[in-house]
């Protein structure tokens, strides 16, 4: 059931007042991006341009997005491609960003900027594991390959919106990168959320993220923002992005809207048409109270925001912590408020840093001592997780980038640990992520193979431990049978996955797992006091 607030929402729709868009979308006002298309593997029928009749959106107009059960689009990617969207049964509607139509920051984005938008969740939005499965995206930056950055959601296991990154493998194929908790859904449904984004765009440890939301700074990130090796294009999508489920027919049918969707060099930039005339109405009412702040223009400035900080001395945590295009129309109310006027006058003082958690990956650090000399420079980051078993079975996949690999691809690797407490690994188990389909030639290898849930085959190891060390009894058997580039990851999980284990830990993404008896694992591995071999 949707929202009461958007019961005119509905009476539009059965009325046939929405207007689906298609092509180019003429905005209600600016949004500093360049010219806003409709998704052309979009869900027919599936974006619409409406109006705000809640009174309570930041625009005049919103962005519809649906996605439907069932469908998905057989378009091809790129013409040379043989990808689309039902090969990986995903579903979308959305808008993008068409930088190649004005070029005016070549085929991306600027050196750095700030990005706004609200957006509605209804309170029966399927999140998490209220949907079937799959990776669910509601805006984020895209190269043509994969998302540089994203705010997304793990669909069928996880409640959380992250910050998220990912890892190209080639042919349209990405797996999940770092990724930083943004906010828990169950907040984020049944109202509007504002979020303000400031990004710097680097390959490097220059890199900067951080998200605010309704105001407070949530999230910060300090390293690469480019998908590695894809920096040349960037642009700007948003609505849902349902990818990559079992099956299409399963997914629940989800709505949601967009406003104030803007890129600015400022924060300040960030005001839309309506925040402007909140800021001039609450310039009336600070100078109706004596905190002068010159003739009401809707313009922000830093008199309107030292004033907005202290005319009046509220109670701790009532006023928002900075004003700001998202903040506006609380401290408009506030300051409405008759009870507002006999208050004490409060003292401007500029408030301190914000913090918020911080995840800090850059390419090159010095590795803390205790750790295993490396023979290769490996990146590796979680990707999507799970518990079962009772609580004593943890799943992660590991996405695994090797630099001068000498030949081994990139990949991902799913860890299996089954323990009752972190600091005990009663089982240990691997596979590859990407489907082989050499599963009868490893048929004599052990465990040889297993089949994922839909149907494909996977490379697993068969692991025996030996003292100290975890050893995959059917490594040489793997590789005498697999094709060269399969052969090569075996071979580098069975002799190198303490490289994997101490580059997590050098550049600090050991930190990032979400279960504890991984990072164990990890830890232990890269100082020596766990080994993984081959034989």
């Amino acid at each position: 059931m949707l929202h009461p607030r958007f019961s005119v929402i509905v009476a539009l729709a059965v009325t046939a007042a929405l207007i689906y868009a298609t092509g180019r979308l003429e905005a209600a006002e600016e949004t500093g991006f360049d010219p806003l298309v409709v998704d052309e593997l979009s869900a027919p029928h599936s974006v619409a341009i409406i109006d705000d009749r809640t009174g309570e959106a930041p625009t005049s107009k919103l962005y519809s997005f649906r996605i439907p059960s069932g469908y998905c689009n057989p378009q091809r990617y790129e013409p040379h491609a043989r990808a689309n969207d039902c090969d990986e049964q995903s579903v979308r509607s959305q808008v993008r960003e068409n930088v190649f139509a004005t070029k005016k920051n070549g085929n991306g984005q600027p050196k750095q900027s700030w990005y706004g938008f609200a957006v509605y969740l209804p309170q029966d939005f399927p999140y998490g594991v209220r949907q079937a499965d799959g990776y669910m995206q509601l805006f984020y930056f895209h190269n043509k390959q994969c998302q540089h950055i994203s705010l997304a959601n793990f669909a069928g296991k996880d409640d959380s919106l992250y910050l998220a990154f990912s890892n190209a493998l080639g042919n349209y194929s990405c797996t999940p990168g770092p990724r930083l908790k943004v906010a828990d859904f169950k907040n984020l449904v049944g109202k509007w959320s504002r979020f303000e984004l400031f990004i710097k765009w680097a390959n490097d440890s220059s890199g900067r993220v951080k998200i605010y939301l309704d105001g407070k700074l949530v999230t910060e990130w300090r390293g690469p923002t480019f998908t590695p090796g894809l920096e040349r294009i960037n642009y700007a999508k948003f609505g849902i992005y349902l990818c990559c489920t079992q099956s299409v027919a399963q997914v629940r049918s989800a709505s949601l809207y967009f406003a104030a969707v803007r890129r600015a060099e400022t924060r300040d930039g960030l005001y839309t048409q309506g925040d402007a005339v909140a800021l001039k109405s609450l310039q009336v009412t600070l100078n109706a109270l004596g905190c002068e702040v010159g003739k009401p223009d809707g313009h922000p400035s830093e008199r309107i925001r030292e004033m907005a900080l202290s005319c009046r001395k509220f109670p701790a945590d009532v006023a928002p912590r900075d004003l700001s295009a998202a903040t506006v129309r609380s401290f408009l109310a506030l300051y409405s408020d008759p009870a507002a006027a006999v208050l004490e006058r409060g003292t401007f003082v500029e408030p301190p840093p914000e913090v918020a958690p911080v995840s800090n990956v850059p390419n090159d650090v010095a590795s803390p001592s205790g750790l295993l000399v490396p023979v290769f420079k490996v990146h590796a980051y979680e990707g999507q997780t799970q518990k079962g078993g009772s609580n004593s079975t943890y799943v992660t996949d590991l996405d695994v980038k090797i630099d001068k690999s000498g030949g081994t691809p990139n990949f991902s690797l799913a860890v299996v640990v089954h323990s009752n407490v972190p600091e005990n690994i009663d089982r240990l188990e691997m596979f590859l992520n990407a489907p082989t389909r050499s599963a009868g030639k490893i048929a004599a290898c052990a465990v040889g193979s297993i089949k994922y849930p839909d149907g494909t085959d996977h490379v697993a190891f068969k692991f025996d431990k030996s003292g100290d060390t975890w050893m995959v009894d059917n490594a040489s058997c793997l590789i005498a049978a697999l094709p060269k580039n399969e052969a090569a990851v075996v071979r580098f999980v069975a002799e190198h996955f303490s490289d994997i284990a101490v580059g997590m830990v050098a550049d600090g993404s050991v930190n990032l797992l979400t279960f504890d008896v991984m990072r164990n694992l990890v830890s232990r591995v890269a100082t020596g006091e766990l080994k993984i071999a081959g034989r």
